[in-house]
């Protein structure tokens, strides 16, 4: 509609185009000759073997989407165009800026392609055309062959063959149906709202996409219909009967009060004499333990149908158990009951994880490939911190028990309250699992027991595996391989080193006070943690050593022997200016950090040395004295 928005006199401009609807604008998408436009129909013929004949044609498609996006990272959905045709449309990890919903008409460029069977196209582009367009009634079939593939199909009153195929598992899972004649394979994918709710337990039309699986050519078996929400299951009723409002749900321990609607028809004058009993004999949940409930009479009537809901409170106990099940019963002394919906069953879900109280060292065995054995299961662990928390955002450190076995603690966003402090004994509850080869537990709780509390001794090592992996480890008289991998960069960075036999890999994190210091230029003996970063498997290679601190690095005196001058050093600790005294003249001294890098020196030939340390920071340094071509050192503490 033509407008006009001038402010000002004269009114001579400030014309508009005012659309009045979304069917208004005409998406005109430019011609590509590498992308010819074909109706679907034409591209989705196959050959006697079930092959696609317009494999690998690069064209443009254009249809209404039916149903939801069952690739939340990337595109997998269906669209039939004008002559009621249609294709699946997919992109492994690409969404194109676009948003599936229904009804909308999207214009495709890709290529034609098969996966087990199912013709798809591999999509380049999408452009949306408009939003909120009709669909074609689904056509009802009796069988699921090549021309319901990608079609909107309803079968008529199904029953399923075996309840115990709906799993609510997987990716998704499949369930037989029969109308009495044929079978059919449903398939319920975990993206559509369908998947986590209770079987129907009675008679249903089912409505839903054509679909195809079959991995091996010829592909002319291997067909299913995908129902795309709950809708498309309409369960069978009997008309002027009292029913239940289906036939069940699932619920979680912590779900409160269910309420199960009974619907009754209209009895003028009549009153429906109408009772929901406990289905004794098939419920698995403990009246009173786990739910409330007494065995309800009531006389319904009225001049047209109407509900009445009966609240059914569920126990949120602190009882790890099974899915437990309640079964209500519906009767009637007068009134016709539906038979397809005469029982209604709550699953209840348990929310109580039990944790199996364990030392560390039989959770953290593996296989011959280096996995878990304990992997996924709820644990209980107890132990003593070692090291610094190396993900300050939620928890990353080792935890060794009193038989000295370790397990590196890990959880991704959540500290739990509980800041980490070597020596702190505490409690972890979480699961094993397995990052790069390394055992982990991811907490679900931690609790603090008692704290300064003592450490192992770290076990003296000439090699790193399986058996060092969240150990305090030792390897002596090491130098570094390539001072270069010094990097100080990214969140920590791997330093090979040697001691001249065997190299290993040391990894600074970026949270321990060793990164962003000078590389040692001399030997050293190293203590730290034993770590594992492998990332396939079998995972029995990638280990390293994770030094906690700066102290973890202990550099080697070039000379060792006893002091060949007797010295003295006060204050020690020092927070200004250390005094040094010598027995005899010495050639000098050098004050070095526990890196062994230069602080300051005097060389001066003398008994007496004062050095200024005020404005060092805290920690370990060394005295270097020199006399008559002998070294030794002392240590001293910077407060």
């Amino acid at each position: 509609l033509g407008g006009q928005f001038d402010s000002s006199s004269p009114h001579l401009s400030g014309y508009q185009l005012l659309p009045r609807y979304t069917a208004d604008i005409d998406v005109i998408v430019d011609v590509d000759p590498n992308y010819p436009v074909y109706d679907i129909g034409v591209v989705t013929t196959v050959d006697a073997e079930g092959v696609v004949d317009s494999m690998d044609v690069a064209c443009q498609l254009q249809g209404v989407v039916y149903g939801v996006n069952v690739r939340p990272s990337g595109l997998q959905f269906t669209i039939i165009d004008g002559n009621n045709d249609g294709i699946g449309v997919f992109s492994g990890s690409n969404n194109y800026g676009y948003t599936v919903n229904e009804g909308d008409e999207v214009i495709i460029r890709g290529e034609i392609g098969q996966f087990s069977g199912l013709a798809q196209i591999y999509t380049d582009s999408v452009w949306m055309v408009s939003a909120g367009n009709a669909l074609f009634d689904p056509t009802v079939v009796t069988a699921l062959d090549e021309t319901t593939e990608s079609q909107l199909v309803t079968i008529e009153n199904v029953t399923i063959v075996d309840p115990a195929d709906w799993t609510n598992s997987g990716s998704g899972f499949n369930v037989d149906v029969t109308d009495g004649t044929n079978t059919y394979t449903m398939r319920i994918d975990a993206d559509v709202d369908l998947y986590g709710t209770v079987a129907p337990a009675s008679a249903f039309n089912l409505t839903g996409l054509g679909g195809q699986f079959d991995s091996s050519s010829p592909h002319l078996s291997g067909y299913q219909i995908l129902p795309r929400y709950v809708a498309d299951i309409e369960l069978i009723t009997t008309e002027g009967a009292v029913k239940f409002l289906g036939t069940g749900v699932n619920v979680n321990e912590d779900a409160g009060t269910v309420e199960v609607g009974v619907e009754y028809p209209a009895g003028d004058l009549v009153s429906w004499e109408v009772t929901v009993s406990l289905g004794v004999l098939t419920t698995t949940a403990t009246e009173g333990d786990d739910f409330i409930w007494s065995d309800t009479t009531m006389f319904l009537s009225g001049f047209a149908t109407d509900t009445v809901y009966l609240p059914v409170p569920i126990i949120d106990d602190m009882d790890p158990e099974d899915t437990e099940s309640i079964v209500l019963v519906l009767s009637s002394t007068n009134a016709t009951v539906d038979e397809n919906f005469d029982v209604y069953t709550i699953e209840i879900a348990d929310n109580d994880i039990f944790y199996e109280v364990s030392d560390i060292g039989p959770v953290t065995t593996v296989d011959a490939d280096g996995v878990a054995e304990s992997l996924d299961e709820d644990y209980q662990l107890q132990g003593v911190v070692y090291g610094v928390n190396m993900r300050p955002g939620g928890l990353q450190f080792t935890l060794i028990d009193a038989n000295n076995d370790g397990i590196n603690v890990f959880n991704f966003d959540s500290d739990y309250g509980y800041a980490v402090t070597e020596g702190d004994e505490i409690i972890v509850q979480g699961t094993i699992e397995q990052f790069n080869g390394l055992l982990e537990i991811i907490p679900d709780t931690v609790w603090m027991v008692s704290a300064d509390n003592a450490l192992f001794d770290p076990t003296l090592v000439t090699e790193l595996n399986e058996s060092t992996e969240s150990q305090l480890i030792k390897i002596e008289n090491l130098t570094l391989v390539d001072p270069a991998e010094w990097t100080n960069s990214g969140s920590g960075f791997n330093v090979n080193v040697t001691d001249g036999t065997n190299t290993y890999t040391m990894r600074i994190d970026n949270d321990v006070n060793v990164y962003g210091t000078p590389a040692p230029t001399q030997a050293f003996n190293l203590t730290g943690t034993g770590g594992q970063f492998d990332s396939s498997s079998p995972y029995t290679e990638g280990y390293q050593i994770f030094p906690r601190y700066l102290e973890d690095i202990d550099l080697i005196d070039a000379v060792n022997e006893p002091e060949p001058v007797a010295t003295q050093l006060f204050p020690n600790p020092v927070s200004d200016r250390l005094i040094i005294r010598t027995a005899e003249i010495i050639d000098g001294v050098r004050l070095v950090n526990a890196l062994g890098q230069e602080i300051t020196v005097d060389n001066n030939q003398k008994m007496a040395y004062e050095l200024d340390m005020s404005q060092l920071s805290g920690g370990m340094y060394f005295v270097k004295f020199t006399s008559n071509g002998k070294v030794w050192s002392k240590p001293v503490v910077k407060q």
